[in-house]
């Protein structure tokens, strides 16, 4: 760790993590985290967690965690969440990333569950979210299923402003181009772009 990230590091709250019993593994929090973890959460790392990272000079941007009562949030091994991000997870629900990081302005809402793969790199004002976030009611009065599991393999990169809607998967090595709306599933090895977002190439992946 650089000097400059050493003085932003927000060293109470650093060591106020480091002792509490919900939280496991090693997270560092930079200055304008914001933390709250409810009744029997859980906050398992396997190895590092930046948390509003990537932060300007005398910026006061802030990044928003809040794990709701029995949810979690499992990273297996390094991610990183820039700043002005916000992760959301509901009561019950539950969060897994292997690896990579969470550019600034961007949101994960988890209602249910969200699984992230390895080397995923989620850019600029990114929505994911496993959940209409209200109910939808039909012409029969049906209401339709409001949260449905999302799968984001390894390998991804997501460009800025993407959406990505509930019960999609995407496979590994994908490309989303910037601006895609994702309202469907997406095979390894594509490039898909627009809205709704289509696969317009096969890939062998990306730098």
């Amino acid at each position: 760790m650089n000097i400059r990230n050493l003085l932003n590091l927000d060293k109470f709250l650093f060591i106020k993590l480091y002792f509490n019993k919900k939280v496991k593994g090693r997270i560092i929090p930079y200055k304008g985290t914001r933390i709250e973890l409810g009744e029997n959460s859980k906050l398992n790392v396997g190895k590092k967690m930046f948390i509003n990272s990537e932060k300007l000079k005398n910026s006061n941007k802030e990044t928003y965690i809040l794990i709701k009562k029995n949810a979690e949030i499992k990273i297996e091994e390094i991610f990183s969440v820039y700043y002005d991000g916000n992760i959301f997870i509901s009561e019950g629900a539950k969060l897994e990333i292997k690896s990579g990081f969470m550019n600034s302005g961007s949101q994960i809402i988890c209602k249910k569950s969200i699984k992230i793969g390895s080397n995923v790199a989620i850019s600029r004002n990114v929505r994911i979210w496993d959940t209409d976030a209200h109910e939808i009611i039909d012409s029969e009065g049906k209401i339709g299923e409001v949260s449905q599991e999302v799968k984001i393999g390894n390998n991804v990169l997501i460009g800025n402003g993407t959406i990505i809607l509930k019960g999609v998967n995407i496979g590994n090595d994908v490309v989303i181009g910037a601006g895609s709306v994702v309202t469907k599933d997406i095979p390894s090895n594509s490039l898909a772009v627009g809205n709704p977002a289509k696969v317009v190439k096969k890939i062998e992946g990306w730098k």
